[in-house]
């Protein structure tokens, strides 16, 4: 059985349409995304790309090794993303991330679910306290770019 811990939500409103900020989020994270500090190869990170054919969210690091951040469980553009997230762990050690974007005004908000802590034991308390410093750490160069 799994301990319930409070699942992490953070929601931002941005100036783009739901389909512009799904874009920036999903096509060109890469552009944005803080590698020196969030990212399984640190300095040596250049890219992360979502392959839809293996449902899978990959990093690259300048020579080429490749990283598993994530599987993607449901891809429903512009609206919804659901990955099973582990960089630097095991799929079988996964936690569950939804992004989702909805119509806000003239822009859009974007909303942010991780969950899962519980089958972590002892360690789930500190990997969310963890991450939910660093998800406001990785979004800020999101809101920036948008």
């Amino acid at each position: 059985m799994t301990e319930a811990i409070e699942p992490i939500i953070k929601t931002r409103s941005l100036p783009l349409s739901v389909e512009a900020a799904f874009s920036l989020f999903t096509e060109n994270m890469s552009t944005w995304w803080p590698f020196g500090t969030h990212s399984v190869g640190g300095d040596a990170a250049v890219r992360v790309d979502f392959d839809l054919e293996r449902r899978q969210l990959i990093e690259t690091t300048t020579d080429g090794t490749t990283s598993v951040w994530a599987q993607i469980e449901a891809w429903d553009p512009p609206a919804l993303l659901a990955l099973a997230w582990h960089p630097g762990r095991s799929p079988e050690e996964a936690s569950s991330l939804e992004v989702r974007f909805e119509p806000e005004g003239a822009g859009s908000r974007l909303v942010l679910t991780h969950d899962g802590w519980g089958r972590f034991g002892d360690d789930g308390h500190r990997l969310r306290a963890n991450y939910e410093q660093g998800w406001d750490l990785v979004l800020s160069p999101y809101l920036a770019a948008a």
